[in-house]
């Protein structure tokens, strides 16, 4: 059975929306929803039976590609006016494509496992809205039919390509991240971590780039942690070695000791001097 696309009201009543086309194919179905909402409403995919299905939002631009096990699978609308796409695919024909792309083949393995599972959301959804409505109102049944074909074909392709480039761009940031990371905390001293261009530079990004790349490897902005790794540097050099503060200001990467001092207790709240008697 195909899925049908429901509205869960406020008060726990349930409002099935009718597509405002239906474009029916041997390996798939295309149903085309419009409408209007007042407030926010929670809708969802619901079916008695699992299918494979792309949700394409278009006012949002995104697709969601995932598996309907049975039930209801909520998600949440914001109130205005909404076209929705609901493409549901042949099953055996799905799982055949799914065999040669492997990004999107983990849902094959909800199917055994009998549970729900959706991927990431694609930001395609426009493209696909034009070439629906190209594809359906040709009049040779033949080109027409062949059109869908290729609609069907392409919506999975596409995803797939789009949903590697997101999956390949965001492992390189991780090790873009990474790589800050590390020479921030192996080189904290230096002026360079202090000069966001000049560290940008290094890493071929731009200073916003920087920026939250740092943000996501330290969970807090670059300076913050800079300075969190002087004061725990310095810290344990005030507490272990026997050496005077302007070296250890210094070594900490800061060339004048007052302004080490002025940052040393504004981040334990009592000055360094209190620690040393040299």
């Amino acid at each position: 059975m195909l899925p049908i696309l429901t509205l869960h009201s406020d008060f726990n009543l349930t409002v099935c929306i009718s597509p405002l086309r239906t474009i029916s194919h041997y390996l798939g179905r295309v149903d085309i929803f419009e409408f209007q909402l007042k407030k926010g409403e929670v809708l969802s995919i619901n079916s008695t039976e699992g299918c494979f299905f792309l949700l394409v939002d278009i006012r949002n631009n995104n697709c969601s590609l995932g598996f309907h096990f049975s039930g209801h699978d909520p998600m949440p609308f914001n109130p205005g006016m909404h076209q929705v796409i609901l493409i549901t695919y042949c099953e055996d024909w799905f799982i055949y494509k799914c065999s040669f792309l492997p990004e999107i083949n983990t849902l094959v393995g909800a199917v055994s496992k009998q549970e729900s599972l959706f991927l990431p959301s694609i930001r395609m959804a426009k493209g696909l809205l034009r070439a629906v409505r190209k594809s359906s109102d040709l009049n040779d049944l033949i080109k027409r039919d062949r059109a869908i074909y290729l609609f069907l074909n392409d919506s999975i392709n596409e995803y797939h390509r789009r949903l590697k480039l997101q999956i390949s761009t965001s492992t390189y940031s991780k090790q873009k991240a990474a790589a800050i990371a590390q020479f921030v905390q192996e080189n904290y001293a230096l002026e360079i971590v202090e000069d966001r261009r000049k560290l940008a530079d290094r890493f071929m990004v731009s200073e916003r780039h920087l920026d939250r790349l740092a943000k996501s490897a330290f969970g807090i902005p670059l300076h913050a942690q800079v300075i969190k790794f002087r004061m725990q540097f310095s810290l344990d050099q005030l507490i272990n070695a026997n050496k005077p503060i302007y070296e250890i200001a210094e070594k900490s990467g800061y060339r004048e000791p007052y302004y080490f001092s002025r940052a040393f207790k504004n981040c334990f709240g009592f000055p360094p001097s209190s620690l040393t008697t040299i």
